[in-house]
């Protein structure tokens, strides 16, 4: 009887190991402590289009931001598993702690997820999240190993990221998306070169972060002060995500 307890134990704490581990390796897959900023972009957007868009269909466009960003992230290793498993044998699909077919799966899931929540939430809305489709495959299958293209492709991305609450195009704020993506272009094409220089690695998670400032930056403009300041609060669980993991 003490045997089979204590294997009964054992067992039941493995599967806790092997559980936390498998969603330690999700969490890596989707870069979890940077969904906050996925969020930031519409937020930000939503504010300075005079928040145009009903609260409810604002509620489905947070939704379609999330999963499309979260399965851009997936698609991304997935084409880039043989690369990794020479450069980056550490990520999941290398180290085998997420298979290739799993990760398909659970990146068109998401990805349909997210179209469905955005052509829910309005015809611009879906038809900007198409868009935003297209560029994520095209940057995670191609463009970005080009030095110009992969920068440009990617802040094209936060940029229709940000115009994803719109109800339509305004005008007097077209710009806001363009200084956004110009800013994701810079940060992409200096993090080219993190795998060969490792130093740059902390520098570019900082950049990272700083396209919710760059969000809440543009709202300020905009002369929503409160509007700035929730933007702005997105900051807290994206720091706080990123030394969470940093310690586990």
């Amino acid at each position: 009887m003490p045997y089979n307890v204590a294997h009964v134990v054992k067992t039941a704490a493995n599967k806790e190991v092997t559980i936390a581990a498998t969603l330690r390796a999700w969490g890596q897959l989707v870069r979890l402590p940077m969904l906050p900023t996925a969020l930031a972009d519409p937020l930000a957007g939503w504010w300075v289009s005079g928040q145009q868009l009903p609260m409810a269909s604002f509620a489905l466009v947070l939704v379609a931001s999330v999963c499309l960003y979260a399965a851009g992230m997936v698609w991304n290793d997935w084409f880039d598993y043989r690369l990794d498993c020479r450069e980056r044998p550490e990520r999941p699909l290398p180290q085998g702690a997420i298979s290739r077919g799993s990760a398909a799966l659970v990146a068109g899931l998401l990805m349909v997820t997210g179209m469905v929540a955005a052509v829910c939430a309005g015809r611009w809305s879906g038809y900007t999240a198409a868009g935003l489709v297209g560029l994520i495959f095209l940057y995670d299958a191609w463009t970005k190993h080009w030095r110009f293209l992969g920068p440009v492709t990617m802040g094209s991305c936060r940029a229709l990221n940000f115009a994803l609450a719109w109800h339509e195009p305004v005008g007097s704020v077209l710009w806001m998306p363009v200084v956004l993506g110009g800013y994701v272009a810079g940060v992409t094409a200096y993090a080219a070169g993190e795998v060969q220089r490792p130093a740059r690695r902390a520098r570019v998670r900082w950049a990272l972060r700083g396209i919710v400032v760059v969000d809440a930056l543009l709202v300020a403009v905009s002369g929503s002060v409160t509007g700035a300041a929730v933007v702005l609060g997105l900051l807290v669980p994206v720091v706080l995500l990123g030394r969470w993991w940093e310690s586990t």
